[in-house]
């Protein structure tokens, strides 16, 4: 399974689209060739474990550190064992 380090969960639509319209995807490098990617919209998980609206399935490792210090300063702390608490829309 492909791992994604320094990952941040943005807003999946397009440039202008709330995250309402395009979901939630996972951004960051895959960890085995350090390539910065953007993933299709987050439809399920499992604990560290994201599957996408392509059915591709990822394990988050590192977060962004940057993405944690504004998780934590907009009240929403990210626990590293459980990165997503409920389904993203």
């Amino acid at each position: 399974m492909t791992r994604i380090d320094n990952w941040s969960l943005r807003p999946g639509g397009g440039k202008y689209d709330s995250p309402e319209v395009g979901g939630l995807v996972v951004c960051g490098r895959v960890a085995a060739i350090g390539k910065y990617i953007r993933t299709s919209p987050v439809v399920a998980f499992r604990g560290r474990v994201v599957t996408t609206a392509s059915g591709s399935r990822y394990r988050l490792g590192a977060i962004d550190p940057e993405y944690l210090r504004w998780s934590v300063a907009n009240g929403r702390p990210i626990d590293p064992c459980r990165p997503l608490r409920r389904m993203p829309r």
